[in-house]
């Protein structure tokens, strides 16, 4: 069920207007921390102003049967591959090495349980 995740498309704000329509429950943006680079300026004691920049990718909710297949894999103690089938599925574009490398990964897939909202709901015994 794994589906070939998209890394050649180019997120323009037309792109990103695209893909709301297109998924009317959301999308998402995940951003994780790449790394800081100096921008030539330096601030009031001398000290050089640093930018943190982010591998950025965009993902949308996952379908219940999307969710159903992930599950599998919590089931079989891969809750790892779990987390990785849900961003594969949802995976709209981005920077790929948010699901290629490892440190990214890890920081992409910390960001996954927001996607998954769960509602409470009550049993009473009648």
């Amino acid at each position: 069920m794994s589906k070939v995740y998209n890394t050649s498309v180019e997120c323009t704000p037309e792109v990103i207007a695209a893909w709301k329509a297109a998924n009317p429950r959301g999308i998402w943006q995940l951003q994780v921390e790449h790394e800081r680079i100096d921008t030539g300026e330096t601030d009031n004691k001398g000290k050089a102003i640093l930018e943190q920049t982010y591998k950025i990718g965009y993902v949308r909710k996952p379908t219940r049967d999307e969710m159903k297949f992930a599950m599998t894999l919590a089931t079989q103690n891969d809750p790892l591959g779990m987390v990785e089938e849900i961003l594969k599925s949802c995976w709209l574009g981005g920077d790929q090495e948010l699901i290629g490398d490892d440190d990214y990964f890890y920081g992409a897939a910390m960001q996954l349980q927001e996607l998954v909202e769960i509602k409470a709901g009550q049993l009473k015994k009648l």
